[in-house]
């Protein structure tokens, strides 16, 4: 693609969104001011994206510092497109975890906790079969979040307790869908 001279777009092309990853061009544009075209601010800190995410890959959100932790959170947090997270409950769940200090346990425990409070009836009215159904499907994502880290946590015995609960969200999930899975 040739820019045609007064063509007002200045983001990236998909020919670099192809080559280079979304991720990347995103972060390239928003290091050239974004789709604005005015020059982005200096700050004092770290000018690449990768020396400012502790060396993971440039363009990448940073949740949490360590890779694995971070790639598990963007992970529960890409789930949101599927109706299978709230991007609201899992920045909630990585403020917690990061507040709390970074472990196994802190992350087993707070995904485990959004996990159960889901399964709970909603205050206020009785949910309908779609709220419990979309309800339940987020619930078995966020065990499935702290299941992937239970055996670094206090707990592993609680292995096979966190895989029920998950599977014991899922089948709701699963059959209230339509048509049944």
């Amino acid at each position: 693609m040739n820019r045609i001279p007064g063509d007002r777009h200045t983001g990236p092309t998909r020919r670099a969104l192809l080559t280079a990853g979304a991720g990347a061009a995103l972060a390239a544009g928003c290091a050239r001011g974004g789709a604005s075209g005015a020059p982005a601010a200096e700050s004092s800190g770290t000018a690449t994206p990768t020396a400012a995410a502790g060396g993971l890959t440039p363009g990448v959100m940073t949740l949490f510092k360590d890779p694995g932790y971070n790639f598990n959170g963007l992970l529960a947090l890409g789930a949101s497109g599927a109706g299978a997270a709230e991007v609201g409950e899992v920045l909630t769940a990585v403020n917690t975890i990061n507040g709390s200090g970074l472990s196994a346990q802190s992350y087993v425990k707070t995904f485990r906790a959004l996990g159960d409070q889901l399964l709970k009836a909603p205050p206020g009215a009785p949910a309908d079969t779609r709220t419990k159904q979309f309800r339940a499907l987020r619930a078995a994502q966020y065990y499935g979040q702290a299941l992937f880290f239970v055996l670094g946590s206090d707990d592993p015995g609680s292995e096979e307790q966190l895989y029920k609960a998950g599977r014991g969200a899922w089948t709701p999930s699963a059959t209230c869908a339509s048509p049944p899975r």
